[in-house]
């Protein structure tokens, strides 16, 4: 047994008495091979003091295999904190040296690290250059374009390197090139990778993101599939719940969908898409106290939600509580009131017989909702009460019957001028 095979036997055995005179004792005598085994695997266990002595003495030696130890004394450097020696030394290893590639590969490793993206690619392309096709340089250049935005660069490293293998180390190459595509927007692609490699999206993460996609590509079902997978893994995986709430909405089953949002909110009572979806489940199915209860609840959590409050206002319009749909809609600032809310403040004063008021609302939100056949409608009705001229009331229904032609009772309003 050599002495580099003694230490290794010493440390592993966690035996760590005699570290310094077996590392003296193979310097001293082991070989230049047995040596480099050595560094190899100190550097591997942790034990960079030492594998840094051991490439020290190679670098000595002046072998054909300098440069490689210099590269490999660089790295460990780096790792120490001491760039600046560590940089000297890479910069010097010439371009016609058999360790440049390596060299490149340890300064790109080094800048990305630092997030210096750009010259990190700078390094990996020239070694790409040198040395094309080459695993580990292509997964990086993949993986920096990722990092920068490049999806379509990154796309094209990915689908070269899947030509060969679906793995690098542990990463799963065919996850890496699905999540490029759903950057690009490409989600039909992305899809098709989910159908043909499902083994690839068994972690509940990956899981997410494909749903994600599928929800994109319309394909709902599929999505309530891999989603009904997560949440019956991992009851407390919040994401989930909104984006299965709205792919059960999308199938028209809002059964599933109001339980599904109750369920979500029992784990996270912050999440307003959860009560505002939920609420819209319960009011295609005919639930209008869950629903105001839901809304309710959601707009304490942030009483600015303009969608909670539209559809609590909705409500309120649909049950006639006109007087408690503007103590919910006047609170809000000039600023903060959307046309549809103008529209249904209108409403509500209309409701109240307020139609001077009723008129200043409806205008306000004429510039945004004047090709709305339901907001023509009821305007014209307005003015008609109103006793508006009716070169203007003509004027609204032309508009209207653009939109809906065949409207027996607004023809009849036209008759009647």
């Amino acid at each position: 047994m050599t002495n580099s095979e003694k230490l290794i036997d010493a440390i592993t055995s966690h035996d760590f008495s005699s570290n310094q005179e077996l590392l003296r004792k193979a310097l001293e005598s082991d070989s230049e091979a047995d040596l480099a085994a050595l560094a190899e695997q100190l550097t591997e266990l942790g034990f960079t003091d030492l594998s840094r002595k051991v490439y020290e003495h190679l670098i000595k030696l002046s072998s054909a295999n300098h440069d490689q130890y210099q590269v490999y004394l660089a790295e460990i450097m780096l790792n120490d904190g001491e760039d600046d020696q560590a940089l000297e030394i890479l910069y010097a290893i010439s371009e016609t040296s058999d360790a440049y590639v390596d060299s490149l590969l340890v300064l790109a490793d080094y800048y990305q690290m630092s997030g210096l993206i750009e010259p990190a690619m700078v390094k990996l392309e020239t070694a790409n250059r040198i040395k094309p096709h080459t695993a580990a340089i292509i997964f990086g250049l993949a993986e920096l374009n990722y990092l920068a935005g490049n999806f379509q660069n990154a796309r094209k490293y990915y689908e070269e390197l899947l030509t060969e293998q679906s793995y690098f180390g542990e990463v799963d190459l065919e996850l890496r090139l699905f999540d490029c595509l759903a950057k690009m927007g490409e989600y039909e692609d992305a899809a098709k990778i989910v159908k043909e490699h499902e083994g690839s999206f068994l972690d509940i993460d990956s899981r997410y993101r494909a749903a994600l996609i599928f929800i994109q590509t319309g394909k709902y079902q599929e999505a309530v599939d891999y989603l009904e997978k997560i949440i019956e893994a991992q009851p407390d995986y919040v994401s989930a719940y909104p984006l299965l709430v709205d792919a059960y909405l999308k199938l028209n089953k809002d059964k599933d969908a109001l339980k599904v949002a109750q369920l979500g909110l029992s784990y996270n009572d912050y999440d307003e898409l959860l009560y505002a979806d939920g609420a819209q489940a319960a009011i295609h199915l005919g639930e209008t106290k869950e629903a105001q209860e839901l809304l309710e609840e959601g707009l304490k959590v942030n009483p600015d939600n303009q969608q909670m409050l539209v559809q609590l206002s909705d409500l309120n319009l649909k049950n006639h509580a006109y007087k408690e749909n503007l103590d919910l809609l006047l609170p809000l600032e000039e600023s903060e009131r959307s046309p549809i809310v103008h529209w249904n403040l209108g409403a509500s004063y209309n409701g109240l017989d307020q139609f001077e008021d009723a008129k200043s609302e409806y205008l306000a939100a004429w510039d945004a909702l004047n090709d709305n056949p339901d907001y023509l409608k009821e305007l014209l009705l307005l003015f008609i009460n109103l006793g508006e001229k009716p070169e203007l009331i003509k004027q609204i229904i032309a508009k209207y019957q653009a939109i809906v032609p065949n409207d027996p009772e607004v023809e009849e309003i036209l008759e009647n001028l």
